[in-house]
C-alpha cells in the first residue's frame, strides 16, 4: 500500500468530522488479539497490544449536535463501544504514551460500502444534514493502536502485510492526514 508522508506534523488534517469508534477499554478486542498474533508469527514481539477502531469521516458541514447524534443512535453500540468525536481540522489526541497509529482507507474511487450505506441511512435522518440541499458525505477507515516499542520498518510490515490490501487501500502510518476531497 501506499504509506502516508513521511512529515506528519506538517500534512494536512481532514476537513471533515472524524468519529472513532472503539470496544470500551474493558472489553477484550478480538481483532486486535489476532492481529498480535499474526504479527508475533512475522517475527515483530515489541507490540504488547493492537486494538482495533471504525472510523468515519463525516462533511464538515454537519454540526456538532449532528455529529453527536449520528455517533450515538447510527454508528455506536453503547454497550460495547465509545465513539471519540475530532472536530474538522483537528489532530486526534492520543489516547496513552507509547501507542502507534496504523490508518488505513480506501484510495480515491474505490467503492466504500459501508460509507455508501451510512450516507443513505443519513438522507433518511431528519437530523443529520442542515438542509436537503447539502448531502451528507462519509468515507470510512480502520484506525490500528499499537502498544509498544515498534520501529517504523515494523509499523509498516504490520500495515502492509497484515492491515492494508495494496490495490485498494492507504496506509498512513503515525500519520492523521487522511483524505477527505470534495
Amino acid at each position: 500500500p501506499s504509506v502516508g508522508s513521511m512529515a506528519s506534523a506538517a500534512a494536512t488534517l481532514p476537513h471533515a468530522w472524524r468519529i472513532e469508534v472503539f470496544l470500551r477499554a474493558q472489553f477484550d478486542d478480538p481483532a486486535g488479539r489476532r492481529a498480535l498474533g499474526a504479527l508475533r508469527e512475522l517475527g515483530v514481539h515489541s507490540a504488547s497490544s493492537i486494538r482495533l477502531g471504525r472510523g468515519y469521516l463525516l462533511s464538515a458541514h454537519v454540526d456538532a449536535a449532528a455529529v453527536a447524534r449520528i455517533a450515538r443512535d447510527l454508528l455506536v453500540d453503547p454497550v460495547l463501544e465509545v465513539a471519540r468525536i475530532i472536530e474538522p481540522g483537528a489532530r486526534p489526541e492520543p489516547q496513552s504514551s507509547g501507542v502507534h497509529r496504523v490508518l488505513v482507507m480506501r484510495r480515491p474511487g474505490v467503492m466504500d460500502p459501508v460509507a455508501m450505506t451510512v450516507e443513505r441511512a443519513l438522507e433518511r435522518a431528519e437530523f443529520a444534514a442542515p438542509s436537503a440541499a447539502q448531502r451528507v458525505r462519509v468515507l470510512t477507515f480502520s484506525a490500528w493502536e499499537l502498544a509498544g516499542t515498534l520501529s517504523r520498518a515494523q509499523l509498516e510490515t504490520a500495515g502492509t502485510k497484515l492491515f492494508a490490501n495494496d490495490v485498494i487501500d492507504e496506509l498512513f502510518i503515525d500519520d492523521e492526514a487522511l483524505h477527505f476531497h470534495l
